[in-house]
């Protein structure tokens, strides 16, 4: 059994990791989705092959891979579990809940580039998962 604290302690070690697209190494690299599939990965959850991932700006396409171990919630995110953002007109972003208000990324702005905490913007929401086998 693992314990939502347990995912947020994992994606809170990621602090400060350089951002990196497709990235999955600790300290050298991660993107959004490294922290999602690293954060399930380290407690036996498996999530997105990280040798297959591909960024993509659909929504359906991050929605069905968030699916593969996941499960959707229509609840309010809570700590642990995975949100994902509108960041554009087209671009979607993962993030890892680690306070009811905020949430663990890797940012890639020009001036970020980085594994950072940030504010929620709840309207800016799409989906929430929920991480199977994970107690919330």
């Amino acid at each position: 059994m693992v314990l939502a604290a347990e995912i947020v302690k994992t994606a809170v070690s990621f602090l400060e990791t350089p951002y990196v697209l497709g990235g999955r190494i600790r300290g050298r690299g991660i993107d959004c989705a490294g922290i999602v599939v690293l954060c399930g990965l380290e407690h036996g959850i498996e999530i997105l092959c990280p040798t297959v991932y591909k960024r993509a700006n659909s929504l359906d396409f991050i929605e069905n891979a968030c699916r593969i171990s996941m499960q959707k919630v229509t609840t309010k995110p809570v700590p642990g579990m995975v949100i994902v953002s509108k960041v554009g007109p087209y671009l979607h972003h993962l993030g890892v809940m680690d306070s009811p208000q905020t949430v663990i990324e890797a940012r890639n702005d020009p001036s970020v580039q980085k594994v950072v905490r940030s504010d929620v913007d709840f309207e800016k929401i799409c989906s929430t998962f929920a991480f199977r086998g994970v107690v919330y």
